[in-house]
């Protein structure tokens, strides 16, 4: 079970066990989380790479061709390691075609040793027209997602 904060009743979630994307009504803003356990310890870039190969599938949020990224420091040590991503590039919006957009993709990967390995990734983005303001709330909605264990 998924709870997050959203600005007002309009806005829009889709979830699963593994993730949840949340939306304005109108689609052009994006928050999307996800996590999963992974069969080998991964690494940042690693990570990266297949998250924006994933992003430029066609899905509900669109396909998105990234076209410039700029890596933040990494942090953390060997096994728990975070970094952050801010990138620009263009989507398909499912209703409104081309937009440019841009955005930050927060990734952190994960592994005990003992073959116990993992990752979750935020992303979140708006149009370029929209980021400056926007940038703000969708943060604020970003840190206020939480799974709650069911059961």
């Amino acid at each position: 079970q998924w709870v997050y904060w959203i600005p007002n009743n309009k806005w829009v979630d889709a979830h699963s066990a593994n993730g949840i994307t949340i939306s304005s009504p109108t689609g052009d803003l994006v928050v999307d989380y996800g996590f999963a356990s992974w069969p080998t310890p991964l690494q940042l870039g690693d990570l990266r790479d297949y998250l924006v190969q994933e992003l430029a599938k066609p899905s509900n949020i669109g396909a998105i061709t990234i076209t410039s990224m700029k890596a933040g420091p990494a942090q953390g040590v060997a096994g728990d390691q975070t970094q952050r991503f801010a990138w620009k590039g263009s989507r398909q919006h499912p209703l409104k075609g081309r937009q440019q957009v841009q955005g930050i993709m927060y990734l952190h990967v994960m592994s005990d040793g003992f073959g116990a390995n993992g990752f979750e990734a935020f992303n979140v983005f708006a149009p370029v027209s929209q980021w400056a303001k926007t940038r703000a709330m969708l943060e604020i909605i970003r840190s206020n997602i939480y799974e709650m264990p069911t059961g």
